[in-house]
């Protein structure tokens, strides 16, 4: 993710259509899986056999803290959703 904004922060201060374009289609790779892995979690019930064993327990650890604290969590992902929404929907016009 840090390579991917120090590219973006280079092709917005070179104004180069290429590296402007790269960014903008590697942003959309991982929205778009982003929103796989979500529409997975959501849709299928047996989303944990998706993941890979964890040997150490802490998966178990963090899910019963997120059971815990779901309206919390809740929250937070929505904010930052939004603010990714935010991000992209206006993104544009902070070059003009």
């Amino acid at each position: 993710m840090c390579v991917v904004t120090c590219l973006g922060h280079m092709a917005a201060g070179s104004m180069n259509g290429y590296c402007l374009s790269c960014y903008m289609m590697i942003m959309i790779i991982i929205l778009l899986l982003e929103g796989v892995v979500t529409a997975d979690i959501l849709l299928d019930s047996d989303w944990e056999k998706d993941l890979p064993e964890d040997p150490t327990g802490k998966f178990n650890d963090f899910k019963d803290f997120v059971e815990s604290n779901f309206d919390v969590c809740k929250w937070i992902i929505l904010v930052i959703i939004s603010a990714q929404v935010y991000d992209k929907l206006f993104e544009r016009y902070a070059h003009t």
